[in-house]
């Protein structure tokens, strides 16, 4: 086998010390390019799935701007903040090409409203405001407990003095009669009065042995109608229950 010559060792080192420059030196243009020039500089953005909240304000929110670098914007981050505005339950950012990005956004549903201090509060299923007004026609409307410092945003379950009105939707929404009712008050000693479509009115007593009680209602309602006649009031507070039709 020829013995390589210091000579020769010299030069496959100083072959090698090229290729690898070279290599950064493409590795560097190929950075630049990517990130430091106009080609990959955002020029539109999409916003799909919002009814409520405007796009306008969605892309303001999210901090994202025209001719950022698209491989550089900061998409978790503005993920992040589209998800702090009220209406939006959920996010997400996609690079459609090199120069679109696509928003899209789930919305929440406006489930039932909560009135305190002469202002009306919104919400979702899951509790959460998504906004403030004077007026609704969101039902059923929850009244008889003041509460403070209520903001778009918060979600009024995590309240407290409100695990039994949380209870009542729960149950209620498992029975899918949620938008049978109208209105739903705080009474004294932890009690709840009820408001039904048709003017039915029910004095439900505490949040024990809820499902009971509103499957009593439904069953209720289905036998006085079977006699052809309509229910007027119906009260759980009592053992047992009252029901009285309506003359």
């Amino acid at each position: 086998m020829k013995k390589i010559t210091r000579r020769e060792k010299r030069r496959i080192q100083k072959n090698k010390r090229i290729r690898l420059l070279v290599l950064i030196l493409v590795a560097g243009a190929l950075v630049y390019f990517l990130f430091q020039t106009s080609f990959f500089s955002i020029e539109k953005i999409l916003v799909e799935g919002n009814n409520k909240v405007d796009s306008k304000e969605i892309v303001k929110v999210s901090g994202l701007h025209f001719k950022e670098n698209i491989l550089k914007a900061p998409l978790k981050d503005a993920v992040a903040k589209i998800e702090s505005l009220p209406y939006i339950k959920t996010a997400s950012i996609t690079r459609q090409s090199r120069k679109v990005l696509l928003i899209q956004v789930e919305e929440r549903n406006e489930d039932f409203s909560y009135l305190s201090n002469g202002q009306v509060y919104v919400c979702d299923e899951e509790g959460r405001i998504v906004k403030e007004t004077k007026a609704t026609n969101v039902f059923p409307v929850v009244k008889g407990l003041e509460l403070e410092d209520l903001t778009p945003g918060e979600n009024i379950f995590e309240r407290e003095e409100l695990q039994g009105l949380k209870m009542i939707f729960e149950v209620a929404r498992e029975l899918d009669i949620v938008d049978q009712y109208l209105e739903i008050r705080f009474q004294k000693n932890h009690e709840f009065g009820l408001l039904r479509k048709d003017n039915i009115k029910i004095e439900l007593g505490t949040t024990e042995n809820i499902r009971y009680k509103l499957n009593f209602i439904e069953n209720a309602i289905k036998n006085v109608e079977k006699q052809g006649q309509k229910v007027g009031l119906i009260k759980l507070n009592l053992d047992p229950p009252v029901v009285v039709p309506r003359k």
